[in-house]
């Protein structure tokens, strides 16, 4: 007869003769896991007849671990919060004994995962994104510099706050909290350095004023707390025209002057950046009063001044009044004459020409008060050329290409002018 007793065999015979024996089928009492430690290991216990003579091999779910022994500590990277069942099987040479189970209950941690801080809005909000280890265990409250921000917040939570520009925040951290109310550990502090966007607004571009001296004044309105404007670049509709540039600085004091563009009738601010921002910082201004006295101001680069246009008909007496009343002069010399003669507009405009008839036969540029060189047989005289009984006291330019040049006129009378004002 053989019987197990303890992990020993006993044979009960008066002869020593040993023959075929079978050993009784192996039965597992005992079996449990414990001691779980978290990435770490797990222990193996169990009790069963005859073990000494028996493999016992361990499963975790479909994962065979291999052969085991009571009281072995297992390697094996545990999670936490997990219900682990093992299988514990026990054989000898090809025959398998009846497998029994143990649960292993691995405890709870507060740790999370993919913590994060994006979307930044100025002045509202963040979104805060972290993934519990243990979901539904522990609550989270968001600090900063050790005060809450949002206490409970959420995964993937849009977090109000004061959000400020260009700023680096490196003090969030994320408390986990125990279901009665205490802390479960330190807080957990957000992975990187973390910095808001820049922020660059153009609030408003508008016209100081629009003057003969100094042109286009512009006053430019922008949010700019980063410091990321390189320039202020300003584009008139003139297509020839280069678009000039600016330093940031000058943003209150911005004068597109005379000699800068031919148009003044619309301008486009954008803002230049040291860096790429999106979107680009730009607007467009136009209805611009560039209005003196009813007459338009424009600017003549050729010359690098501005003059006043008014296509009314007047008589010389009045464009010449227009003109004084306003600190400014009809066109008034030769040298001048032939510096602004090519853009007079389609309509006649008065000149600063008169006739004297003291001495007889005299014309003068006022710029020369009478006692300039008697100009009868200049150039620039429309034919047919004053002569005689013909003459009148006053002029206009014609800008009839087939005749290009001056007419005498009489100063008053059909037909008259337009008049342009110069400095």
């Amino acid at each position: 007869m053989v019987v197990c007793s303890g992990q020993g065999m006993v044979v009960y015979s008066s002869h020593v003769k040993l023959s075929n024996f079978t050993l009784p089928p192996p039965i597992i009492t005992t079996f449990t896991v414990t001691d779980p430690k978290l990435g770490e290991s797990f222990t193996v216990n169990y009790i069963a007849l005859c073990s000494k003579f028996f493999n016992f091999t361990l499963n975790y779910g479909s994962e065979n671990l291999g052969t085991v022994m009571s009281g072995q500590v297992i390697p094996y990277d545990v999670p936490p919060c997990t219900t682990m069942t093992f299988t514990l099987t026990p054989s000898f040479g090809g025959t398998s004994g009846v497998s029994v189970n143990a649960d292993c209950t691995t405890p709870d941690v507060p740790d999370v995962d993919n913590l994060s801080i994006d979307t930044f809005v100025l002045n509202m909000s963040f979104v805060v994104h972290f993934t519990p280890k243990c979901p539904g265990v522990f609550t989270y409250n968001l600090l900063k510099d050790g005060s809450s921000v949002q206490p409970e917040v959420e995964q993937d939570a849009l977090v109000t706050f004061d959000v400020q520009p260009c700023t680096t925040y490196s003090t969030f951290t994320l408390q986990p909290v125990n279901p009665n109310g205490t802390d479960a550990g330190t807080a957990i502090p957000i992975p990187t350095t973390l910095k808001s966007p820049n922020w660059l607004k153009l609030n408003n571009a508008s016209v100081v004023s629009v003057t003969m001296a100094e042109g286009l004044k512009i006053q430019v309105d922008m949010y700019n707390p980063c410091s990321i404007v390189s320039g202020i670049e300003v584009r008139t509709p003139s297509s020839s025209a280069t678009p000039i540039v600016y330093p940031a600085s000058s943003s209150s004091d911005i004068v597109v002057n005379c000699s800068q563009t031919n148009d003044f009738s619309s301008f486009k601010i954008t803002l230049l950046t040291t860096e790429p921002y999106t979107p680009v910082q730009t607007k467009t201004v136009s209805m611009i009063n560039n209005k003196l006295a009813g007459m338009t101001i424009t600017p003549y680069p050729a010359v690098g001044t501005c003059y006043a246009y008014d296509a009314s008909r007047v008589a010389q007496t009045a464009a010449k009044n227009k003109c004084t009343d306003n600190g400014l002069k009809l066109i008034n010399s030769q040298e001048l004459y032939l510096l602004y003669r090519q853009i007079l507009g389609p309509n006649w405009v008065w000149v600063g020409i008169n006739y004297s008839p003291n001495p007889i036969n005299k014309w003068y540029w006022d710029a020369t008060s009478g006692s300039g060189t008697n100009l009868v047989n200049a150039s620039f005289w429309r034919p047919p050329f004053p002569s005689g009984s013909t003459w009148n006291r006053c002029a206009f330019h014609d800008p009839d290409p087939s005749s290009f040049g001056l007419k005498n006129v009489d100063c008053s009378s059909s037909p008259v002018a337009g008049t342009v004002c110069i400095q």
